[in-house]
């Protein structure tokens, strides 16, 4: 890597790292309450910024499961789909593990 795409890539590992930790925490706060609107679009939003600095970085499969999180979490916002905090804590763990090689 060129000294500028290092400077990215620890950027956006930085990044990334902040979306996560939205969407652990939004995660929590609707385990504890699975209306709370507010949690599902604050997840929805970090879930849509990592896939959007992922994609910026060509990174594909962060990006990947992200988008996928991102749609999930839109059908629940619409009514569509239930809150499911078992199916969406592995999803993270998926995404933070695609994340963290990405930071090795």
């Amino acid at each position: 890597m060129t000294d500028a795409m290092d400077e990215y890539h620890t950027l956006y590992v930085q990044e990334a790292r902040q979306h996560l930790g939205l969407l652990r925490a939004s995660f929590e706060a609707l385990a504890a309450d699975p209306t709370n609107r507010q949690a599902l679009e604050d997840a929805r939003f970090a879930a849509h910024s990592l896939k959007g600095i992922s994609l910026t970085m060509n990174y594909e499969q962060p990006a990947s499961l992200a988008k996928e999180m991102e749609s999930c979490l839109s059908l629940m916002l619409q009514g569509g789909l239930p809150f499911d905090g078992e199916t969406l804590a592995g999803a993270l763990d998926q995404l933070e593990a695609s994340v963290n090689a990405l930071s090795a």
